[in-house]
């Protein structure tokens, strides 16, 4: 495999876990504000 190659492809498993890593972050932010809303519900019982 040619140099060029190697890098172009880390390149692309780099971007790969950039985007699984944000869209992991967003469904934490989802679910974490989730569960924010439904403690402050039972606080107001």
């Amino acid at each position: 495999m040619s140099q060029h190659m190697q890098v172009m492809l880390l390149d692309d498993i780099m971007q790969m876990f950039d985007s699984v890593e944000g869209e992991a972050l967003c469904f934490y932010d989802i679910g974490s504000s989730k569960m924010n809303i439904e403690m402050a519900l039972e606080m107001n019982d």
